[in-house]
């Protein structure tokens, strides 16, 4: 799981509901071919569909609230070598 990313600056609680995600994230070195990467805020876990890209799974949820990407290889253990983060990016678009 990534650290949280929380959001910076101001944002009015009354006009704090997402319309869309954009995210991106990297790795030190390649991933294995069955990785699976999902974006998690506190109502839901959305499996994303690749490194990048845009949801509006996350529709109407409060944009002052943080996200985290959590990975996981189904049934291989832990991963040796471990697998190390280079970036993860979250942009959310609200109203």
């Amino acid at each position: 799981m990534s650290p949280p990313i929380l959001p910076t600056g101001y944002l009015p609680q009354a006009e704090g509901a997402i319309t869309t995600v954009r995210w991106r994230y990297s790795f030190a070195t390649t991933p294995p071919n069955e990785l699976q990467a999902y974006l998690c805020n506190a109502q839901r876990c959305v499996l994303l569909p690749g490194a990048e890209g845009l949801t509006e799974a996350f529709s109407g949820d409060d944009a002052a609230k943080g996200f985290v990407f959590a990975f996981q290889v189904p049934g291989r253990g832990a991963l040796m070598p471990v697998l190390l983060g280079q970036s993860n990016q979250i942009t959310v678009s609200f109203r």
